[in-house]
């Protein structure tokens, strides 16, 4: 039997004998780095700034954006072992069983 189908089978196998069907939720902390070169004196000469799709976008006049590409160093950066959150609730209601 190959890997899908056994995986497939035994997820079967889990529903039809499971009882209580649950979402898990866990949210990962992650912290990528970057390190950027900006065409600026000082970090006050900035108005305004937000990261998006990691890429730094900012504003030295509140109208006109630049943007820079970040390329974060991101291989290894989640936390997969301590999350910050975790929430299990119902997966058929939503009802939320456990909130921390």
């Amino acid at each position: 039997m190959g890997l899908w189908a056994y995986s497939a089978a035994y997820i079967l196998k889990y529903q039809l004998h499971s009882k209580m069907r649950l979402n898990i939720q866990t949210t990962l902390y992650c912290s990528p780095v970057a390190t950027v070169d900006l065409p600026i004196e000082k970090w006050e000469d900035i108005k305004e700034c937000y990261v998006k799709w990691d890429t730094l976008h900012y504003t030295l006049d509140g109208e006109k954006w630049e943007e820079i590409d970040l390329d974060s160093d991101h291989d290894d950066c989640i936390d997969w072992k301590r999350p910050s959150a975790l929430t299990v609730s119902d997966a058929a209601t939503g009802e939320t069983y456990y909130d921390d």
